[in-house]
């Protein structure tokens, strides 16, 4: 890592367009060699080593030197596990990242984001001191790579910052950012000037609108530039995301005149299919989806625009043509042996489909029964994926695959319709649940790969789940049911071939396999297991369609497989019942009471289990049965168990499913909390422990949920069974700080929050306040103000 010569050139590469400097393959080798050793031998016995040499050549004073430190830095951050070595790593970056050689300043910088992406926010905030105000220095560097290097290094600081650590230093970031912004020409500053802004309207949210006045006519004029370097189809891209960002950080209300102008705008541009415009056209995607779930409903006033143009690009047999004689396929094309011939798919253009029907998903759900017009002409576009011929459908069966949850979406949006559109939308959710178990139904019997089964059979279950009770016919039930039994059946039976197959395989060869085909076995075995969820799906559906026959024709004959599955120590077949326990407590409710007893123990045993999923699944058990009184025999005992898993593990940064476990977790404690406190052996330290590990990362909308019973709870009188006012302080406080932040608080809590707090008599507000953190304090003068202004 230190054979880096220097090179007077190096300031002018650019990085997105052309390779680095020779020495780079060296430099990257070396790196890759320490995070190979660091991660191999363990960041115990590496740690010696690894300090002393990052030590000797920090002494030596050459610029090569300088960058071998900051890169083995960079290559060991994900692994170092105290603070104090973290600390002097850090020491190092911060005061190299003033160096006056430009080529130490740029590995400091990658070195010193790199250390803010892999640690926790604890790092973040005994290092945001030092490192915001030297970043913001760093960025003004002559030397443009340099400060593009030292905008994405604070933009990785902020990422993980606590939003009022990020509040205050806003003024001066955003003020050189915006700076940058109006100065720089060049390519790789802009771009992350732009990230580091769309960065910080995320992370502030409710904090980030005295800035939006400022900061959104300014992309708004540069989504429209035709011309210079902004106008470059990623940097136009990047505004158009900047736009919607920006948009979700103050929401709705305060984004619409500018989301109005941003729809004119991306109408207006020309659909290309050169791949610079399809870069654009990727960005432009994502904005539409962020900024439909900012506006809801509101967004429907473009869809009489859009939806044409949808129905016309989802054709799956327009990417699929016969072959004639030798003709050879493009690049982005692949040819297939089929029955009829050879055939070639445009793989590019499937992928453009799928995309296309993503995004509409999110425009069915996010508009909700505004939607409820556009269905037929939906279903019929979507209809022509679904029924197909047998080549197109097997050529582009990831496109049908992405039908099945939109189609679900479509369900859900007939069905909430009912209330107000009556038998008309009765009639069209039957039809559209019987047309698709139908198709889809048929096509899962005759499937015989799990990777085709598992997508049809969580979409039938997304589906009938969606209509709810009363769409399906009772026979319907019990044959869907029998269906899912029969095909995990035939799962099991497939991956025990496999095993054998695989078991005969090592026997012959007498040697271990080489990594792909160690790969493809590990990846046949995933498909089988998710295969088996998707069918297990089915039965949660089912009971929503009709608990009742569930319950007497279905469960009786289920109870022994479930028992059976329990009774392993761990594995698949026991977290198949665990989510078959969620779905009895979700949709049996009081029902679901006396087969508790099946379940509930393993679910009590599985909040410490060392897999993500079983902890995932039994938290959210637990937070289900909660609701139903019966379950305060299990309380004390969920308490324990609960709480052990919350000391026993520690969320991963970069872990979803950890997060999502400890999510969950939380989410099962809180719930249990608020229902049955009685059973409680110390309501505070219980809130104490669910406070200090909200907001939620990962399942936000479990989040949303617990956010809505915490504030149910806090309306009642004297704080209801928070217990006391310390607690009701602690629980107002934290849902202060989450007000307006649109992931966790939607717009009806914001709503109800505001008129609370504003009806709320001056000196109850002032003795709840006076008892909050500054920065809670500061939250509920806004929202005291936003419910002051609203009208009666």
């Amino acid at each position: 890592m230190a054979m880096v010569e220097d090179d007077p050139t190096w300031a002018a590469v650019d990085e997105q367009a052309e390779s680095d400097d020779e020495d780079d393959a060296l430099h990257k080798s070396g790196e890759q060699k320490v995070d190979f050793f660091v991660d191999k031998l363990g960041y115990d016995a590496t740690k010696d080593p690894l300090t002393a040499t990052v030590a000797k050549y920090a002494s030596q004073g050459s610029f090569n030197a300088k960058i071998a430190v900051c890169t083995a830095i960079r290559a060991a951050a994900e692994y170092v596990t105290d603070d104090t070595t973290l600390d002097v790593f850090a020491q190092y970056t911060v005061s190299m990242a003033c160096d006056p050689h430009m080529r130490v300043r740029y590995t400091a910088l990658l070195a010193l984001g790199q250390i803010c992406h892999d640690q926790d926010p604890k790092f973040h905030e005994r290092w945001h001191g030092q490192f915001v105000p030297r970043l913001i220095m760093a960025s003004e560097d002559p030397v443009d790579r340099v400060a593009a290097m030292a905008l994405g290094a604070l933009e990785a600081m902020i990422a993980d910052l606590d939003e009022a650590f990020v509040a205050a230093h806003a003024d001066p970031i955003l003020k050189m950012t915006v700076r940058k912004m109006q100065s720089s020409s060049n390519t790789a500053v802009l771009e992350a000037a732009m990230n580091l802004l769309g960065s910080m309207a995320a992370g502030m949210e409710g904090e980030f609108e005295p800035y939006y006045d400022e900061l959104m006519p300014m992309f708004l004029g540069l989504v429209k530039r035709k011309d210079g370097a902004a106008a470059s189809p990623k940097l136009r891209g990047k505004s158009f995301e900047c736009v919607s960002l920006l948009g979700y950080a103050v929401g709705k209300q305060r984004f619409a005149p500018a989301f109005a102008q941003a729809m004119e705008t991306i109408l207006a541009v020309p659909l290309e299919t050169d791949e610079t415009s399809i870069l654009l056209i990727d960005y432009i995607r994502d904005a539409l989806e962020r900024m439909c779930k900012v506006m809801g409903g509101d967004f429907a006033q473009f869809l009489p625009s859009m939806l044409p143009g949808i129905y016309a690009a989802i054709r799956p047999d327009s990417a699929v043509t016969q072959m004639r004689g030798e003709e050879e396929h493009a690049d982005d094309e692949i040819a297939v042996d089929t029955d009829h011939g050879m055939m070639k798919v445009n793989t590019t253009q499937v992928e453009e489909m799928i995309a296309i029907v993503h995004l509409l998903a999110v425009f069915i759900k996010e508009t909700g029964e505004k939607f409820f017009d556009f269905v037929g002409p939906t279903a019929q576009a979507m209809a022509g994926i679904l029924t197909g011929s047998d080549e197109v459908m097997y050529l582009t069966s990831e496109l049908r695959d992405t039908v099945y949850p939109c189609w679900a979406e479509l369900v859900e949006v007939t069905r909430k319709a009912i209330a107000s559109r009556g038998a008309e939308a009765q009639t069209q959710t039957v039809e559209l649940v019987q047309t698709f178990v139908d198709k889809v139904g048929t096509d899962l019997n005759a499937a015989d790969d799990p990777s085709d089964i598992a997508p049809m059979a969580n979409g039938i279950a997304s589906v009938v789940r969606n209509a709810g009770r009363g769409c399906l016919q009772p026979d319907q039930v019990k044959v869907i049911c029998q269906m899912a039994v029969a095909e995990i059946g035939k799962s099991f039976q497939r991956d025990q071939i496999l095993q054998q197959a695989n078991a005969a395989d090592a026997g012959r060869t007498g040697q271990g396999e080489d990594d792909d085909e160690e790969e493809e076995k590990d990846v046949e075995g995933e498909e089988e297991a998710d295969c088996r969820v998707g069918l297990n799906a089915i039965f949660g559906a089912c009971m929503a369609a009709d608990p009742v026959v569930f319950v007497q024709q279905v469960w009786p004959g289920l109870q022994p497989t479930i028992e059976h599955w329990l009774t392993e120590s761990k594995g698949p077949n026991r977290l198949l019942a665990l989510h078959v326990a969620v779905d009895v407590c979700e949709q049996l409710q009081e029902q679901a009471v006396p087969i508790w007893p099946v379940f509930m123990e393993v679910v009590l045993a599985c909040c410490t289990a060392t897999d993500t999923d079983e902890r995932q699944a039994s938290g959210y058990v637990i937070n289900l049965a909660s609701e139903v009184p019966a379950f305060s025999e299990y309380a004390p005992r969920a308490f324990v168990s609960l709480g052990t898993s919350l000391k026993k593990f520690k969320a991963k940064k970069n872990s979803e499913e950890s997060q999502a476990a400890q999510d969950n977790i939380v989410a099962g404690l809180a719930n249990l909390s608020l229902k049955h406190p009685a059973q409680c052996p110390d309501v505070p330290g219980c809130w104490h422990k669910i406070i200090e590990r909200m907001p939620f990362k990962e399942d936000t909308d479990e989040g949303k949920k617990t956010h809505r019973k915490m504030f149910a709870e806090a309306q009642k009188p004297n704080g209801g069974n928070l217990g006391s006012i310390a607690v009701l302080v602690m629980v107002l406080g934290y849902l202060a700080e989450i007000y307006g932040r649109v992931e966790h608080c939607d717009d009806d809590l914001k709503r109800d929050m505001a008129r609370s707090f504003a009806s709320l008599p001056e000196s109850t507000l002032v003795q709840l306040v006076g008892q909050m953190t500054q920065k809670q304090k500061s939250r509920v003068e806004r929202i005291v103000q936003d419910g002051r202004s609203m009208p009666h």
